[in-house]
């Protein structure tokens, strides 16, 4: 990959969460792997999973420029490449700074050859979009959108920087409407497990609830009404 990697503003307090903090420690391990080793340790898929992933999406291609919200390893964003050449360039935006700087240039380079060029590393914040209004083909995201703190201000940004007919691919999690407040709490309130901490590179010295970890548990309905709200229309929604 020759691509430097671009560094944009991040909104103050974000570098000092304690998952932006904890994740970053772990990225030392994490650039020790190879792409389905890192495939099968962040996402629970093999990369041939992900890249199949695609397939389930109601739409035959994507092309121009693109955009991996959170990317983490952009492993995401190298299987849409791999998908769909006609793609000419994605911004693979990762706030925690050691993926851009040590994971994605090798898992570019790794899995994408001459094309690995395609993707441009980005530190910076989804909330915080360096980009043009109505500059980006489309947007694209596995379980990264649970974790911002306001989805409001994430998607309007979003939004912006779309084109008009411009898509966004959501690849998360959520739950049926049925999911209580009593069930979110309890989910929410979890603690990790020395366990957990231990293979995820967090200190074992620490109590870390899910909540501290920066995860979200959305229902269906408050996913509907967060992107409408913000402009865009759900074309389809499909559970796994």
């Amino acid at each position: 990959m020759d691509n430097n990697v671009l560094k944009w503003k991040i909104p103050e307090g974000f570098e000092d969460l304690p998952e932006v903090v904890n994740r970053n420690l772990y990225t030392d391990e994490l650039s020790k792997l190879d792409a389905n080793e890192l495939s099968k340790k962040c996402l629970s898929l093999s990369w041939q999973d992900l890249q199949t992933l695609f397939s389930f999406i109601p739409i035959k291609n994507l092309s121009g420029v693109g955009m991996d919200l959170g990317a983490g390893t952009a492993l995401l964003s190298a299987a849409a490449i791999r998908r769909f050449p006609s793609i000419k360039k994605l911004y693979a935006i990762e706030i925690v700074d050691g993926y851009p700087n040590k994971i994605i240039p090798k898992v570019a380079d790794e899995l994408l050859g001459q094309s690995s060029a395609k993707i441009i590393p980005v530190i910076g914040s989804f909330d915080d979009i360096e980009l043009p209004n109505n500059s980006i083909d489309f947007a694209i995201e596995i379980h990264s959108l649970h974790h911002s703190h306001d989805l409001n201000t994430t998607l309007s940004e979003v939004y912006r920087v779309l084109k008009p007919g411009g898509r966004l691919i959501c690849l998360d999690r959520s739950h049926p409407n049925s999911y209580t407040e009593e069930q979110r709490t309890k989910a929410l309130n979890t603690e990790y497990s020395k366990e957990f901490l231990k293979n995820n590179g967090y200190p074992l010295d620490v109590k870390m609830t899910r909540k501290d970890n920066g995860e979200h548990e959305h229902r269906i309905g408050e996913w509907n009404n967060y992107f409408s709200f913000n402009g865009f229309s759900v074309n389809k929604i499909k559970f796994a």
